[in-house]
């Protein structure tokens, strides 16, 4: 099992979301899981799914079960199943997933 899966410098959550980076990155890393044999990856990655200032939650929430969508079917492709790891609330701005 592995956790940190997405960097800070890639966000899942908020307008900085690539749409093309986050798939191939997520190819990309949950390939090489697989040829290591890894079958867990936790996706805790507060850094990405920090919520920025003023952005509405009620979107982040909704962009972030479609991102989850595109991220499943990477990893289905690929054998490894995620996890997701519940993150505290610290402030209004971030949400817990």
């Amino acid at each position: 099992m592995c956790n940190l899966f997405f960097p800070g410098s890639i966000k899942i959550a908020g307008l900085a979301v690539n749409e093309r980076q986050v798939p191939e990155y997520t190819d990309s890393v949950l390939s090489m899981a697989h040829k290591a044999g890894i079958k867990y990856i936790v996706l805790g990655s507060a850094g990405s799914r920090n919520v920025p200032d003023g952005y509405d939650l009620d979107k982040a929430k909704a962009d972030f079960v479609l991102l989850r969508k595109k991220v499943g079917q990477v990893a289905a492709k690929h054998k490894v199943i995620i996890l997701l790891e519940n993150l505290e609330k610290p402030k209004q701005t971030s949400f817990p997933l």
